[in-house]
């Protein structure tokens, strides 16, 4: 077992890097596992699940006249990642899973100091030193000389989404009996998650406190705590509302991140909106809603139309030659959104049993789990990036099922 902690590390920093360095990282070590540690197997459950709801899938997608070519590599992707970490985490719940989340908490905060390194010097020089990472020509900023914090991921979304966990298992620690980090590191991803800027960081940073204060016995030393978030949380809304010469499609973050979220409900609120008017609204607001405007309108909405079809769901339903036209329809923008387009009602259910009935709030590391698992129905649509298949099973085998209390 001396060689595991090396292998946890490098599944933790493949969650962190693109789908197919995961894959081929995951590939790699459930081969390491299953040659020394465990047998090779596929859950039967699990399993007949899948194969119901790809058979599902391709009926609808037939019956619907898509084409099934990447529907069908989508599938065979997600059965590769859900078989390789099956068999990882029968490594992982033996005694592991608080072993590889403290590597998991150990990492966030390294990637985290190097999002505020990338703010500060962007600050200093207007140098964005990653936007190579990813080739990218624009950074994504806010004013000049503010850029939203993104650190090694392809962008501020993703990176708030990931480092989600890490910020509730420092904020909650203190009202559980689990290893308490330092100070110096708290704030460390409370930082950088706040200068991600992001609107679905916002609102879990949001929930999180009513979780805390709401549902767990709160406590007065923390008020002078609660209110210097708050101050901070303010601070940065005040910067996002500066106006900017920016034109391109990374620099619609000069829309500030409250009136982002104004925007998007005031269009909700309107029955008679169409994606034409959501053209006129910030990009963020126009990819929320027309991607939920396509999911709801297309057909089948109690099976869906199948895995990976919500880009043809897409341009399906909503033409136009908006230039920003087609703006996340590969993901559909949020995870639920593109489940119920592509899952329908019964997608829609699965989900939500899943999560019920895995939840368990004497698990600090599942609760930080679930409001990641929030955070992408919110805003993160790609079932296979950055880690969303490993922190699913990490979720799963956090339960009250696997886990023992005294």
């Amino acid at each position: 077992m001396k060689y595991l902690k090396y292998f946890f590390w490098v599944i933790i920093v493949g969650i962190f890097c693109e789908r197919y360095y995961e894959l081929a990282i995951i590939l790699f070590c459930t081969l390491f596992f299953v040659l020394r540690y465990v047998e090779f197997s596929i859950n039967k459950k699990q399993l007949y699940i899948f194969l119901i709801i790809c058979t599902i899938s391709l009926i609808t997608i037939l019956l619907n006249g898509y084409k099934t070519n990447k529907p069908i590599l989508m599938m065979c992707t997600i059965g590769i990642f859900c078989i390789c970490y099956y068999n990882i985490f029968k490594v992982i719940r033996k005694n592991h899973i608080e072993e590889i989340f403290n590597i998991y908490i150990t990492f966030t905060k390294y990637v985290s100091i190097l999002g505020i390194v990338q703010f500060v010097v962007y600050a200093i020089s207007q140098w964005d030193f990653l936007l190579p990472l990813y080739g990218y020509s624009n950074s994504p900023i806010i004013m000049p000389g503010v850029i939203r914090v993104y650190s090694i991921m392809d962008e501020p979304s993703y990176f708030s989404a990931i480092i989600t966990p890490a910020f509730v298992y420092h904020f909650l620690s203190d009202s559980f009996r689990c290893k308490n980090y330092p100070t110096i590191e708290k704030f460390i991803v409370y930082t950088a998650l706040i200068l991600t800027f992001s609107s679905t960081a916002y609102v879990i940073i949001a929930l999180c406190f009513i979780y805390k204060y709401f549902f767990i016995k709160s406590n007065k030393e923390y008020i002078t705590l609660k209110r210097i978030v708050i101050i901070i949380i303010i601070i940065c809304a005040f910067f996002s509302k500066s106006n900017s010469d920016y034109d391109d499609l990374y620099n619609d973050n000069r829309i500030a991140t409250f009136e982002k979220i104004e925007e998007t409900y005031n269009a909700l609120s309107d029955p008679n909106a169409t994606p034409n008017s959501y053209e006129l609204l910030n990009l963020s607001s126009y990819a929320t809603l027309t991607n939920m405007w396509v999911a709801i309108n297309s057909p089948n909405r109690i099976l869906g139309t199948g895995i990976g079809t919500h880009v043809q769901n897409y341009h399906r339903n909503y033409k136009s030659s908006f230039k920003y036209y087609g703006l996340n329809s590969e993901d559909g923008y949020s995870l639920a959104n593109r489940i119920y387009s592509e899952l329908g009602i019964f997608g829609m259910v699965l989900l939500f049993i899943f999560i019920y009935k895995n939840f368990n709030k004497k698990s600090i590391i599942n609760i930080s789990v679930f409001f990641l698992l929030l955070s992408l129905c919110l805003r993160g649509g790609n079932y296979v990036r950055y880690g969303t298949i490993f922190f699913f099973y990490l979720y799963y085998y956090t339960n009250n099922k696997f886990l023992k209390y005294d």
